[in-house]
């Protein structure tokens, strides 16, 4: 009897999917061999889901670099962040499929279990320095979500929350998804 028990737990220990809730950070095993350095600051850790090569890479660096140049003058014009210094910005990019399997953008029962939002193309977690986007280049929301998840980390790594006219730390998060919005009209992205 003591046998089988032990037979029983080994095929359930062995053939036990682990699953890790509440860990939006890429895995080890998620992380790319060589992370991609881009020249606006940003590091890719994690291409999931569709192949990447030179031609995409070149267009996501070209876009961060352009978001980069527009984030001061959309700025300016708005009045905010009067101190705007992207010269040491560091921020760290996972792309992955924008679908509700298991570490997927829209994995609400483990990866991202307490994101309020349900189904997104992107999402910026500002105390990590980590955006999540789809990692699909094909898909009409790609550039849109990229300059939007982007502004919100200079937005945030400029201290431009400081600067909006609204009191509490929710009312300024909702205020910055405002101007992020606006932002992409402004680069012509929507």
């Amino acid at each position: 009897m003591d046998k089988i028990l032990v037979i029983l737990f080994a095929i359930l220990i062995l053939g036990f999917d682990y699953k890790v809730k509440g860990h939006p950070k890429p895995l080890e095993n998620e992380l790319l061999k060589d992370p991609i350095g881009l020249s606006c600051g940003v590091t890719i850790n994690e291409y999931r889901g569709f192949d990447y090569d030179k031609k995409t890479i070149k267009k996501i660096n070209n876009l961060c670099t352009k978001t980069l140049a527009a984030f001061s003058i959309f700025m300016d014009k708005k009045g905010f962040c009067s101190k705007i210094d992207n010269k040491n910005f560091s921020w760290y990019f996972s792309f992955i499929p924008i679908g509700t399997n298991y570490r997927d953008l829209n994995d609400t029962v483990w990866r991202f279990y307490n994101r309020d939002f349900k189904f997104v193309s992107g999402y910026t977690e500002i105390y990590s320095n980590y955006s999540w986007i789809i990692s699909d280049p094909n898909n009409k929301l790609f550039d849109l979500t990229i300059a939007h998840e982007l502004f919100h980390a200079l937005s945030y790594s400029n201290n431009c929350y400081d600067t909006y006219p609204v009191e509490t730390f929710e009312e300024k998060l909702f205020y910055d998804e405002g101007l992020a919005k606006e932002f992409t009209r402004f680069l012509e992205l929507n």
